[in-house]
């Protein structure tokens, strides 16, 4: 496998649309990072548009005090989910080479896909990319 991400690429059968597939390539760090930092951005604007981190937090109290929390049990850390922590729109728009489809690859035809595709594409553009984000602690102690 080349160690330039412009020349890895994958082709994928779509899932829900079995006829057709979409072939990625696998992203640089300054895309990963985009994706990154405009995910972040989105969660930040969503925080303000509901009263800030103050907000939060005392909304957090309250539901503490009607609902406290568990004591945590070693190995109880919930499995995060890689893709929470970027855009998937940033991700499929560095990432799209091409597909079947008759409609041209294009910032507008990308924004179109569905919504189950266009998570499902993220997850394995991410996976493609930074495979490491998807390895269990099994994987880790099997090398």
């Amino acid at each position: 496998m080349s160690i330039f991400t412009n020349t890895i690429e994958k082709t994928l059968p779509v899932p829900n649309d079995p006829d057709h597939a979409i072939t990625i390539r696998k992203l640089p760090r300054r895309h990963l990072e985009k994706a990154a930092r405009e995910a972040q951005r989105q969660h930040l604007e969503g925080l303000q548009e509901i009263g800030g981190p103050r907000q939060i937090a005392e909304l957090q109290e309250a539901l503490e005090k009607l609902d406290p929390p568990k004591p945590e049990q070693p190995g109880d850390e919930p499995k995060r989910d890689p893709l929470t922590a970027y855009d998937r729109q940033t991700l499929l728009q560095a990432a799209i080479v091409r597909w079947t489809y008759d409609v041209p690859v294009t910032p507008e035809t990308i924004q179109e896909i569905d919504e189950d595709t266009e998570e499902w594409l993220a997850r394995e553009v991410l996976r493609l990319s930074r495979p490491s984000l998807f390895e269990t602690e099994a994987d880790r102690k099997n090398g």
